[in-house]
């Protein structure tokens, strides 16, 4: 990964070439990570040059980045802490069983239901809690993607070759070349209607494979108001997480 001085900062950055591509940009993620994507070929010092003339903006929203991540209050996946499944809210419920069980957790009704041996110290809990949660998001979540993408991929005629839950850092859903469909499984927390617009926005790559005028026209052919996911995603995006 390379690696810029902006400002005095040491900066890492990803730089993906693309054959395609006609002009340069540059993306900051909430993770906070910086990826450049540049056409092909293009000279490491145009590059460069490029991001220190976006270096102010760059830093800035690296910082406000880190300060919304450092802000936000950690879990401590103690009864009572409030856990979300598409954009619903679920108390967390513990029961201690014996030590020779394994931890388990499910969704009953109206909140979530852990079991976990007494002898776990309250980091542990955290660590093993936290692996069960994010194995239960990815499974629910994985159901619950397949029939909303039966739902969206007939409206729209595009249909994947295959869909994946996946813990992807810096995207909330992906789309292949080879026709597969990958989805973070953090967006499974956000509103249902979160969740169809990132489904929708991978279904419709499968036939535009850019952010192109018809690409969006797709999209908005099934989700109008499509521009209030996108919204709520830049602005609540940090908040998806455990």
């Amino acid at each position: 990964m390379p690696t810029i001085e902006l400002d005095g900062q040491s900066v890492k950055y990803t730089l993906f070439y693309r054959p395609n591509k006609h002009r340069l940009t540059v993306r900051v993620t909430w993770d906070p990570q910086v990826t450049v994507s540049a056409p092909q070929g293009l000279p490491l010092s145009v590059i460069e040059e490029f991001l220190h003339h976006k270096s102010g903006w760059i830093l800035r929203k690296l910082a406000e980045f880190r300060q919304l991540r450092e802000s936000m209050p950690k879990k401590t996946f103690s009864p009572g802490d409030i856990f979300y499944f598409l954009g619903n809210p679920y108390p967390l419920k513990i029961a201690e069983v014996p030590e020779t069980a394994a931890g388990a957790l499910q969704l009953d009704n109206d909140h979530f239901f852990a079991t976990i041996p007494g002898s776990w110290s309250p980091e542990v809990r955290r660590e093993r809690l936290s692996r069960l949660f994010q194995q239960w998001y990815r499974r629910a979540g994985y159901e619950w993607a397949l029939r909303r993408i039966a739902v969206y991929a007939r409206q729209l005629r595009c249909f994947p070759d295959k869909v994946a839950v996946r813990d992807q850092k810096t995207r909330w859903g992906s789309c292949s070349s080879q026709g597969a469909i990958y989805l973070n499984w953090r967006v499974f927390i956000a509103p249902l209607d979160v969740v169809d617009y990132v489904i929708v926005h991978e279904l419709a790559h499968l036939r535009h494979f850019d952010h192109s005028p018809d690409f969006w026209r797709l999209v908005e052919s099934v989700l109008p108001h499509y521009a209030d996911a996108k919204t709520w995603l830049r602005r609540y995006g940090l908040t998806l997480d455990l």
